[in-house]
């Protein structure tokens, strides 16, 4: 009698997989997870200021939030986003965020006050 393997060599290949899974790392340092979404935001602030920021965005604030311990607050606008996100970087990390030279003047043209923040 011939027995088919293919189901054991599926099954074999679903335990490979779930191993491998287990032994991943828990992912970046929530400090370089923000400054990678400050920089997007940054340039979506350059870009439209009042547009609603995307799902995918929201969702990334909201992740790095809870993962320092944070409540994340409701972010209705690019803008409002990007000033959350450097309040959050303030009060997690402490001490300013660095820009390049020259951005905090270009966001105040788009209503932000990096000063107030």
């Amino acid at each position: 009698m011939v027995r088919c393997t293919t189901n054991g060599a599926r099954r074999d290949a679903l335990r490979l997989q779930t191993s491998k899974e287990a032994q991943m790392t828990p992912g970046p340092d929530p400090r370089a997870s923000l400054r990678g979404l400050l920089a997007l935001v940054m340039d979506m602030v350059r870009v439209d200021p009042d547009r609603r920021p995307s799902a995918e965005l929201q969702r990334w604030y909201r992740e790095i939030a809870l993962a320092v311990d944070f409540t994340p607050e409701h972010t209705p606008t690019n803008r409002a986003l990007f000033e959350r996100a450097l309040r959050l970087h303030k009060e997690a990390f402490g001490g300013e965020v660095q820009l390049p030279e020259g951005v905090g003047d270009e966001l105040a043209l788009h209503g932000l006050d990096l000063e107030t923040i």
